[in-house]
């Protein structure tokens, strides 16, 4: 049975499963030297986090929609052409869900890569802090990516979503924290 904690195992742990665990080994001197991390735990904590910050998201649009601007699943989906509308909230949903997925596998593979045990929280701080950094780097190009950005019929973000209202960028970092936080939370 599988556990749902996405942290690197101790070196040398057989995996219980050939499923439930994946073995990395970057460029160790003894090849016996790996890497063990659970797959299935490192997926769920990824899920987990992109779901809590797309709440806290849509529930600052709510309360402040004047300050927040950012309408991330319909950017998501209409970078890849369409209309914005119910279906794009559901496809975004979907994209940043795969894309919480992917974070939090590469998050799991660099805790086991590097071999990081402590301070899980401030392990998970960080990470959020370089995940919101690529991130932001990203939106900088948006413009040249997203065709209704392109024409002006939505607002370009810009790096580090600075475009927008202050709270809407400084919500953009907090939110990669908080998908650190709970990403490490969730072990």
């Amino acid at each position: 049975m599988p556990t749902f904690a996405p942290v690197a195992t101790k070196r040398h742990e057989a995996p219980r499963t050939v499923n439930e665990r994946i073995v990395i080994n970057v460029g160790n001197k003894d090849p016996r030297e790996t890497a063990v991390f659970d797959i299935a735990g490192a997926v769920v904590a990824g899920l987990v986090g992109g779901a809590a910050m797309s709440v806290l998201l849509y529930a600052g649009i709510e309360m402040a929609p004047g300050q927040m601007k950012m309408n991330l699943f319909a950017m998501l989906r209409t970078m890849m052409g369409g209309r914005p509308g119910t279906m794009a909230y559901v496809m975004g949903a979907m994209i940043h869900a795969g894309m919480s997925i992917a974070f939090g596998v590469v998050h799991a593979a660099l805790f086991a890569a590097f071999d990081l045990e402590g301070d899980l929280v401030a392990w998970g701080l960080a990470f959020g802090a370089v995940h919101w950094f690529v991130v932001g780097m990203m939106f900088g190009g948006m413009k040249m990516m997203h065709p209704l950005i392109r024409s002006g019929e939505m607002a370009d973000p810009g790096m580090f979503a600075l475009k927008y209202p202050m709270m809407t960028a400084a919500g953009f970092l907090m939110l990669h924290l908080l998908f650190g936080l709970v990403y490490e939370g969730f072990l």
